[in-house]
């Protein structure tokens, strides 16, 4: 009778610990899955409140909002901010496997092998120079209607055409950097604890890239 309680108890303690690693993976996938599509908040919802994100796609997010609401620049401005930061998250995952799923009580560690861009890659320190010749021509090429406009509508009309019109110049070009950046293979390290008895992501940590070099 001892043996067989000792084997039930086992058995019970087996099927717990599978159960949270499951647990753990389904996370995992799900937040992968949400960045593949370029989900922005279906991705941070997997998020804990004090994430250490490897990846900086709240602190992208953020940036842009707060650009967007210092400055009044409009929905144009908010639309083309929220399609980039999805175009980026699409690229940042193309595809993943998880490696190992380690679980210690409310804690666990997910390793992973992803392929998609370098995040180093994402530089855009050199906007200004790169766009100066476009924002000129820009200039050159619309003051008669952008001077007809400020006669007939207003100052405020004008400056809306023109963030509307430079929205579309600055992210093309920032679109264009991702799009054309390469893929690589790389590692990450997911760390998830408890948090209301749900698995939030604590920290995402990048390394080993260029895998297949």
């Amino acid at each position: 009778m001892k043996k067989f309680l000792s084997l039930l108890f086992s058995l019970v303690l087996l099927c717990a610990c599978s159960s949270q690693d499951n647990n753990v993976k389904s996370v995992v996938d799900n937040y992968f899955s949400s960045v593949q599509s370029g989900d922005y908040q279906g991705a941070v919802f997997y998020y804990s409140d004090d994430v250490e994100d490897g990846y900086e796609i709240s602190g992208l997010q953020e940036e842009l909002n707060e650009i967007y609401q210092e400055y009044d620049l409009g929905e144009d401005f908010e639309d083309a901010s929220n399609d980039f930061v999805s175009n980026v998250l699409k690229r940042l995952v193309s595809s993943y496997t998880i490696k190992e799923v380690q679980v210690n009580g409310n804690e666990a560690i997910v390793e992973a092998v992803v392929n998609g861009i370098h995040t180093d890659a994402l530089n855009f320190d050199n906007i200004d120079d790169e766009l100066n010749g476009e924002i000129d021509d820009y200039t050159k090429n619309n003051e008669s209607v952008l001077q007809q406009l400020y006669l007939e509508q207003g100052e405020d009309a004008m400056y809306a055409k023109i963030y509307k019109d430079f929205t579309k110049i600055v992210y093309d070009w920032m679109n264009e950097q991702v799009n054309q950046a390469d893929t690589i293979d790389y590692k990450v390290r997911l760390e998830l604890k408890q948090v209301d008895s749900q698995w939030k992501i604590s920290e995402i940590g990048i390394y080993d890239y260029e895998l297949n070099s």
